[in-house]
């Protein structure tokens, strides 16, 4: 376990001054958010998923109604961009050795109406979804049969688009399988990527409107030891005409690492001609905790928090605008409950939380003033259903 005493810099009058303190207090937000959101939580243990109400102003979740059906083994969960719909991934076949995507319509109070079960074709074992930022297209990569699937959104009602599942195997090493793991579209739309957990890669796919991909040129990048987690920079003002650059971060969790990479996706000052490729960035990788699981980013702060499952801790990272590059928080990490595997931050940015699924609890934290350095409520972690294995927010 890290030192989780905390170290604040500050600049004034051309002085740094360091401040430091080892209190277990949560560091103060510097916008507190009020009213309320909403909080869903998917559980294995009982294949349910349950709703929560949030105060905004505390972070603090109230459980709204019982916990309802979640499908077989549900895993990865995505809401729509207008938080109206919420779609749910089964990682267990059903009788008749389907996958399923479960879709949900949210209400005003957060609750959840079951809406359609789709069956996926050929597709063994989803376990990452991405919307499209339309919401109007739904990726999911099937790390069973290394291939993507992809549906277009109409409500809570899924239609798979032709020529899905989409191969994700490289077809300059065909024998070669890739067990893709997670996956993630830009913020302007139009590229995919994949992290590939047998390759140690990252694939990079382009998509028409109707979401059919296509590889990019290169399509495979190199990546650290076992892929598992990918996640882009997203910025407050981000829209179609963004002129700030986007980056991907990877979490390698056989080599304890992230990855870190330049997306030329819109027009910038170091992406002229919008392709898609990939650069590696200069100071790539960087340090994570072990067994590093996944990525979540606060676009409000510019933080990238990494869970780390064997650790159990989320190291913390806040990233350049311009460049990419990751700098270590002080402290560098956090603790969580036991087997973190997921982590969300609130759109306002002021609260994360993280699922553990050893201890089927979740952890909220607080995001510190004018940084992305997290504290955990003095609270604790809140009890779930057993086994939890996504969350989502709004």
């Amino acid at each position: 376990m890290r030192m989780k005493c905390r170290f604040v810099a500050s600049l004034l009058a051309g002085s740094v001054l360091i401040l430091t303190s080892c209190s277990n207090k949560p560091p103060t937000p510097s916008s507190p958010a009020s009213g309320s959101g909403f909080l869903w939580v998917a559980a294995r243990g009982n294949n349910t998923i349950s709703a929560f109400t949030l105060d905004l102003a505390t972070g603090n979740p109230t459980q709204d109604s019982d916990s309802i059906d979640g499908g077989l083994a549900p895993g990865a969960i995505v809401i729509t961009p207008d938080g109206s719909t919420i779609f749910l991934a089964s990682k267990s076949p059903d009788t008749n050795g389907n996958y399923d995507i479960s879709s949900y319509s949210v209400s005003a109070n957060g609750t959840l109406a079951p809406g359609s079960n789709t069956a996926l074709n050929g597709a063994i074992t989803p376990a990452s979804m991405a919307l499209d930022p339309s919401g109007k297209i739904l990726f999911v990569v099937n790390q069973g049969s290394d291939n993507i699937s992809v549906l277009s959104v109409n409500g809570t009602t899924l239609t798979e688009v032709a020529g899905s599942p989409f191969s994700d195997v490289d077809p300059n090493n065909p024998a070669m399988r890739p067990g893709p793991t997670s996956i993630a579209a830009t913020p302007a739309g139009a590229y995919l990527y994949v992290a590939n957990q047998l390759t140690n890669t990252v694939s990079a796919f382009q998509y028409d409107s109707s979401g059919t991909l296509s590889p990019l040129s290169p399509f495979i990048y190199q990546a650290g030891t076992n892929p598992t987690g990918v996640a882009i920079s997203r910025n407050v003002e981000v829209n179609s005409q963004t002129t700030l650059p986007h980056f991907l971060y990877v979490a390698n969790s056989g080599s304890n690492n992230v990855s870190g990479f330049s997306i030329c996706d819109v027009v910038s000052a170091n992406c002229l001609n919008p392709t898609g490729q990939l650069t590696q960035l200069s100071d790539s990788p960087y340090p994570a905790g072990i067994n590093p699981v996944y990525i979540a980013v606060n676009p409000v702060y510019n933080g990238v928090y990494v869970v780390d499952q064997g650790s159990n801790e989320i190291s913390m990272f806040k990233w350049s605008t311009s460049t990419g590059s990751l700098t270590v928080l002080s402290p560098p990490s956090v603790s969580t409950g036991a087997g973190p595997t997921w982590a969300q931050v609130h759109p306002d940015g002021v609260w994360v939380y993280v699922i553990n699924s050893g201890a089927s609890s979740v952890s909220i934290y607080s995001v510190g003033a004018a940084s992305p350095l997290l504290g955990p409520l003095p609270t604790g972690p809140f009890q779930v259903s057993p086994q939890p294995s996504a969350l989502q927010l709004r």
